[in-house]
């Protein structure tokens, strides 16, 4: 997913608290085939600052620019650093996947 530019069509809005983390999810269905999540996560301790991630078969990439014709564009695969944040996120879109979203917006 190297700087990758595809087009992603909306497929709806997920919210939810796991292990810790409070997440909303856009998913997105690709013109490849495949399903993203942009995902923003923050600690529900009180922490204010949000971390970004697009996720793609469980790969994890930045999100560099979203445009208002659905091209993403995306930075190289990253590692989550905190290694609990990312196994609540993969926690997060198995469930996710399995049922519809909360809203379309």
């Amino acid at each position: 997913m190297n700087d990758e530019r595809l087009v992603w069509h909306p497929a709806g809005i997920y919210r939810g608290l796991f292990d810790g983390f409070v997440m909303t999810s856009n998913r997105h269905l690709g013109e490849n085939g495949k399903t993203a999540w942009h995902v923003r996560s923050y600690r529900n301790s009180g922490d204010s600052g949000h971390r970004d991630y697009w996720v793609v078969d469980g790969e994890f990439s930045q999100t560099l620019r979203h445009s208002v014709d659905n091209v993403i564009v995306t930075g190289g695969v990253i590692a989550v650093e905190d290694e609990a944040e990312r196994d609540a996120i993969l926690t997060a879109i198995a469930e996710w996947s399995r049922r519809k979203p909360d809203s379309f917006d």
